[in-house]
C-alpha cells in the first residue's frame, strides 16, 4: 500500500503573527526549528522513496530536518498561493484596506481572485496536476510532500470531493502531518 505524507512547514513569524505569507520567502522561527526537529523524530522510522518540497525556504528547511541525507526534490507547483496585495498583511488590515474583495473571498473562495495575486482555482489546478502525477506512481511507495496550508487544503478538498461550503472548515496547523493511503 502506498502512503503519501502531506506535511505543512513548521512555524514562521508570519504564522505566529497571523500575516498572509504566500510567495514571501520567510524563514522558520525558533519554534519552527524546534517543530521541524520534532517532526524528524516522529517520522524517523519512515523510509521515504521520495521527498518533495515547495521551493520556499520555510518548506525547504522543514524538509531538510525530515530528509536527513536523502535528496529533496524541489517542486515549484507546491509553492503557496500568491496573496498579491495581501502579502504580509494581517486579516484585520485586509478587512480595512480591501473590504469588498475580502468579503467576496470569504463567501466564494473558489470563485474569487486575490487582488494582484492568484485565485484559489489556479492554485488547486497546479497542485492537483502535481499530486495526481505523484499519486499515480506511488502505489507501493512512501512519499513526503512538504508544502503549505493552501496546497494541502487543495489536495484534501479535491481528494474528499468537498463542496464550497466546506472550504473554511479545513485548517492545517504548522508542522502537521496528514497521511493519504492508497491501495
Amino acid at each position: 500500500m502506498g502512503r503519501i505524507y502531506l506535511i505543512r512547514h513548521a512555524e514562521t513569524d508570519y504564522n505566529k503573527f497571523r500575516r498572509y505569507a504566500g510567495k514571501s520567502d520567510v524563514p522558520l522561527n525558533r519554534t519552527g526549528r524546534r517543530q521541524a526537529r520534532s517532526l524528524s523524530g516522529v517520522l524517523r522510522d519512515e523510509r521515504f522513496d521520495a521527498i518533495f518540497s515547495s521551493p520556499l525556504r520555510r518548506a525547504r528547511d522543514t524538509a531538510r530536518f525530515i530528509a536527513g541525507r536523502k535528496k529533496i526534490i524541489i517542486e515549484p507547483d507546491l509553492r503557496e498561493i500568491d496573496f498579491g496585495l495581501w502579502e504580509g498583511l494581517r486579516f484585520e488590515q485586509i478587512k480595512k484596506m480591501f473590504p469588498r474583495e475580502i468579503s467576496l473571498w470569504l463567501n466564494r473562495p473558489l470563485h474569487t481572485g486575490i487582488p494582484g495575486g492568484e485565485s484559489y482555482s489556479a492554485l488547486k489546478k497546479r497542485v492537483m496536476v502535481f499530486f495526481n502525477k505523484v499519486a499515480s506512481g506511488a502505489a507501493d511507495k512512501t512519499i513526503a510532500i512538504v508544502t503549505h496550508h493552501g496546497p494541502i487544503k487543495a489536495i484534501i478538498y479535491e481528494t474528499l470531493r468537498l463542496n464550497e461550503d466546506d472550504f473554511w472548515n479545513i485548517s492545517i496547523d504548522s508542522a502537521s502531518v496528514i497521511c493519504v493511503c492508497q491501495n
